[in-house]
């Protein structure tokens, strides 16, 4: 696994590559809101044990990338994965996506700004929720410490915990912070039901962050897609349930 930077625009973007660049279709690896590449690392052994290439790639304003210097939306977002798999010369591609990596997800393949074979999506966030202003204000104040408390990779959450301190991380919160509102406050049901692509959706029976209720919301929404559920799993199902998790991942993309 080799980590990778780009140039987008008048972005850094730092990704992690693994496998064989000859293997098509590649796999593209989106993370959620406060995570990194990095988070992916089981899923990505995984892969390249079917012979897989993948990418997995920190987007504007967490990892390793660098902070957007204006607010973002979700296309600017898609946007930048879009020139992002040009840039790297990627072409054929599924994607499993992650939360806010779903939101990317969503709005791209139905605008066709981005074009995957395949679609996974865990955890996925897309429909605005009635109480969205308090979650903005609880997830403001606790995303920067939240994987301090989840059990994904002690590297990330020392990394956050690290911007938390550093002298710039004042500014460049909030500018985060806005993007953050910007990205929440969009309901992308309307995009979901564009969506013609085979998908799978794999939901934690006790995703407290995008709840069930919100997934079975999305398979119906998003035409033949299939829900599976995991029982005793969270928002990070992939992480509560790795083998599971991958053992599903891996049956859908290989099926024809």
């Amino acid at each position: 696994m080799n980590r990778k930077t780009v140039k987008v625009d008048d972005l850094l973007i730092s990704y992690l590559e693994a496998g064989e660049r000859q293997s098509i279709p590649s796999v593209i690896l989106l993370h959620g809101w406060g995570s990194e590449a990095a988070v992916w690392q089981k899923v990505i052994e995984a892969l390249v044990g079917i012979g897989r290439h993948v990418v997995a790639l920190d987007m504007p304003g967490f990892g390793h990338s660098s902070q957007p210097t204006r607010p973002f939306d979700v296309s600017q977002y898609i946007s930048v994965l879009q020139k992002f798999l040009s840039i790297i010369s990627i072409k054929e591609y599924d994607i499993v996506a992650h939360s806010f990596g779903a939101r990317i997800t969503i709005k791209g393949v139905a605008e066709k700004s981005i074009s995957p074979i395949k679609i996974v999506m865990t955890g996925a966030a897309g429909k605005r929720d009635v109480d969205s202003r308090m979650k903005i204000r609880q997830t403001l104040g606790t995303w920067g410490g939240k994987l301090k408390s989840t059990p994904i990779i002690g590297s990330i959450a020392k990394s956050v915990g690290q911007k938390m301190r550093s002298q710039d991380y004042a500014q460049l919160q909030g500018v985060m912070a806005e993007t953050f509102k910007l990205v929440v406050n969009e309901d992308l049901s309307e995009y979901a039901q564009q969506i013609s692509v085979p998908t799978l959706l794999i939901w934690g029976e006790q995703d407290n962050e995008t709840t069930l209720q919100q997934g079975r919301d999305l398979n119906s929404l998003i035409k033949g897609s299939q829900l599976k559920v995991f029982a005793d799993s969270g928002h990070y199902v992939f992480i509560d349930k790795t083998e599971k998790f991958n053992q599903e991942v891996l049956l859908f993309l290989q099926e024809s």
